[in-house]
């Protein structure tokens, strides 16, 4: 194909899907002049250039349009959903001649009069309706005319004084044509994506090189060979880096198609439908982008026929009449995350259950004994619809399991969220690119996986032994991390399914997930490198904790942990919002359970009191002589703060009588046994005689709260014990000590 027509037919093309995305806005302001001329200006452009090729068909429908638009320019006709329904029309003409261009040369054999005798007809609606008003003759036809041209200008058309005359041929040159083209590309260049696909995995391989000769220039003294490897270091990633930014595209370009085919769609389904974009620009791999488009456009039209209810059934449950489709796109752990979003009456558990059953997917025991999660995964399955009759747009079982095979195939995974009444979610995550990815390789059970540079926030080495000790709050190991709980993760635990254990020396991995963090304890952290990013093979896709695989220096094949998945994992229980009410609990007072770990330890008088084990922080022991005064309480310096001191004693014999809360040191021998609690970020110490056990066992409350700052009186192991209640007990208890040393 000539180069000129090739030039043609990608402006064009560009042009053309521009054109369509202002049409969609034209509808909702019909009086933007600057998107109007915008418009005219393009079909007018594409009218004239094909003409002097010689493409009379394309001509004809342009010519049409382009009279059409020039009375909407000239403000003698306005635009309605009739006439924009025609231009669409138009689009849709100019777009399947250019495309039967770019694949045979020619312009097809389908005939699109009936397109063209609808332009006309808005035209000389619009023509009878003003005065004074000359347009050029509607084209009667759209067979080709020998001789019938236009000059290519970038000026807009100006209405023909007389209505009859027929446009004249061109008297352009080849030459001043290709100079017009050129002008419009001067600053930019086009490259095939063959090209751009063969240099990016010859960039890929580069790096894997470099990797490998950097990991064996240790030892080498030779300091010219040593500085040629940096060089080559610094090179290779300013290579890679230009290489990925020609492939980049924003996620904007598959989107800026969607307002036209959910307008289509919400007018066949005569529903209202408002469309929300967030995350247009951002950037993720041509081809990727490419292979999301069938994918999306699925779901859009699943949300469009099956999710969003229809207008006076919406206001019926208090809705607005229109509904809102959601588009989002944002990065996270070097993925980019997609979400399409109704707000809609949500996924129907019990149609799928019941069509799953109709299927012989699933038995009815087997149905029943599912979650809801479990049978809205069922819709993946092939040929697997709950549609009561088929239509154009869906009811024939094909689709969903297309879109995760195609979702799949490029590395990506796609769940399902569903709230009946309140709408569905699908959430799509796919690679940045399936190239290059900054990432932080670790150690755990000798075995090296790479994380993401993008999720990590900091590093902190933790002892086992050592004072910043990891802590178990209702069943999760936590962290105190600047004054916030950081969940813990055992990458061993969760990859061997084992039991969580602290080595003699650890590393805490912080790392960022969507709004929240945990850590990520590892055996060894070892560098930051940048990695050559393959999709995880298929026996290894259903493991929701990799995200890929990269081959070392060395020629290992490491996987890539996928920070989310690990969380999900590893069952964290402490989300945000559990967190904070946490916290808000800290101060309540403490429920028993049926079943509860207890401490037990001696007062005085040779009674036992039972502590609930998960709300002890420590077991420490004091020397006498580190004993000092603060006030009217002893207090004893503890992990670099001031911890105020009570004794058991003197809480059963009723704090509301002491007018000093001093250890009774002479009770005592060198050493003082002390529970340690921690409210916040203070601690506080109850001097107990003796720490007699732990023990597991049912409590069989017999009294509640005899006495205050107790749970009440239980029997555990056959013996009568009072249960404490530990916040009443550290409110009662250093009240005063608050009040007057607080910040101390």
């Amino acid at each position: 194909m000539d180069d000129i027509i090739k030039e043609f037919i990608s402006e064009s093309l560009e042009s053309i899907e521009i054109v369509d995305q202002s049409f969609v806005q034209l509808e909702q302001n019909p009086h933007d002049d600057e998107l109007i001329a915008k418009v005219f200006r393009a079909i007018h452009t594409i009218k004239g250039t094909c003409g002097f090729l010689g493409f009379g068909k394309l001509e004809s429908v342009t010519h049409a349009g382009e009279g059409l638009l020039a009375l909407i320019r000239d403000g003698k006709l306005t635009i309605d959903k009739n006439i924009l329904s025609g231009l669409l029309r138009m689009v849709d003409a100019v777009r399947g001649i250019l495309a039967s261009i770019q694949s045979s040369g020619k312009e097809g054999d389908e005939r699109y009069q009936s397109v063209v005798d609808e332009l006309n007809s808005l035209q000389n609606k619009g023509v009878s309706q003003a005065t004074e008003q000359h347009v050029d003759e509607p084209v009667k036809s759209v067979e080709p005319q020998e001789q019938s041209v236009s000059t290519a200008s970038s000026k807009p058309a100006q209405p023909s004084n007389s209505g009859h005359k027929k446009s004249e041929p061109s008297k352009k040159s080849p030459d001043s044509l290709a100079s017009i083209l050129n002008t419009q590309i001067e600053s930019s260049i086009r490259v095939d994506v063959e090209i751009l696909d063969r240099l990016m995995n010859m960039v890929g391989e580069l790096v894997l090189i470099r990797n490998q000769i950097l990991q064996n220039q240790q030892g080498d003294s030779n300091h010219l060979s040593t500085n040629m490897k940096q060089r080559l270091d610094h090179l290779t990633s300013d290579l890679q880096q230009e290489v990925m930014k020609t492939r980049m595209q924003p996620i904007g370009n598959i989107w800026s198609k969607f307002p036209r085919v959910v307008r289509d769609l919400a007018n066949i389904c005569q529903k209202e439908v408002n469309i929300v974009m967030d995350g247009q620009s951002t950037e993720l791999d041509k081809n990727l982008i490419e292979s999301l488009r069938d994918p999306l456009t699925h779901l859009v039209r699943n949300a469009i026929d099956h999710g969003l209810e229809l207008p006076d059934e919406r206001v019926q449950v208090g809705k607005p009449r229109e509904g809102q489709l959601l588009f989002k796109a944002y990065h996270e752990g070097g993925q980019v995350h997609i979400e399409i979003a109704d707000d809609g009456a949500g996924i129907d558990v019990c149609k799928i259950k019941h069509a799953a059953i109709l299927k012989e997917l699933v038995d009815e025991q087997q149905a029943e004994s599912m979650s809801n999660d479990e049978l809205i995964q069922l819709i993946f399955h092939p040929g697997f619809s709950t549609a009561q009759k088929v239509s154009h747009i869906s009811g024939r079982g094909v689709g969903m399991d297309v879109v995760k095979s195609n979702i799949e195939k490029i590395g990506g995974k796609i769940e399902i969220h569903s709230e009946p009444s309140k709408g569905t979610t699908f959430k799509i995550k796919v690679p940045l690119t399936l190239t290059i990815l900054p990432s932080l390789l670790v150690k755990s059970s000798n075995t090296l996986f790479a994380i993401p540079q993008a999720n990590l926030v900091e590093l902190i080495k933790v002892d086992k032994d050592s004072e910043l000790q990891v802590e178990n709050i209702c069943g999760s190991h936590v962290y105190r991390y600047r004054e916030e709980l950081l969940p813990l993760v055992y990458l061993n635990g969760v990859l061997q399914n084992c039991e969580k254990q602290l080595n003699e020396e650890n590393f805490v991995v912080v790392i960022q997930a969507g709004e929240n963090k945990y850590g990520l304890i590892v055996d060894e952290i070892l560098e930051t490198q940048e990695i050559v990013v393959k999709p995880v093979g298929r026996y290894l896709k259903e493991l929701s904790i990799y995200a890929g695989t990269t081959i070392m220096g060395n020629g290992q094949v490491t996987l890539i942990l996928d920070v989310n998945g690990l969380a999900q994992k590893a069952n964290l229980k402490f989300t945000k919002d559990q967190y904070a009410q946490f916290k808000q609990s800290e101060l309540n007072p403490t429920e028993l359970k049926d079943s509860h770990s207890l401490l037990l330890v001696e007062n005085h008088s040779h009674s036992i009191l039972g502590i609930p084990l998960d709300q002890v922080n420590r077991l420490e022991e004091f020397s006498c002589s580190s004993i000092e005064q603060a006030g009217n309480y002893d207090v004893v310096q503890y992990r670099d703060s001031i911890m105020p001191l009570v004794q058991l004693k003197l809480l059963q014999e009723g704090l509301a009588n002491q007018s000093s809360y001093k250890v009774d040191l002479e009770k005592h021998d060198e050493k003082l046994p002390v529970i340690v609690f921690e409210k916040g970020s203070q601690c506080f110490g109850l001097v107990v005689d003796k720490i007699l056990d732990v023990i597991e066992n049912d409590v069989v409350m017999q009294d509640q709260k005899p006495v205050d700052g107790m749970v009440g009186t239980a029997v555990v192991d056959g013996k009568v014990m009072e249960i404490m209640d530990v916040d009443r007990t550290m409110q009662m208890a250093f009240l005063d000590y608050n009040d007057t040393f607080k910040g101390a």
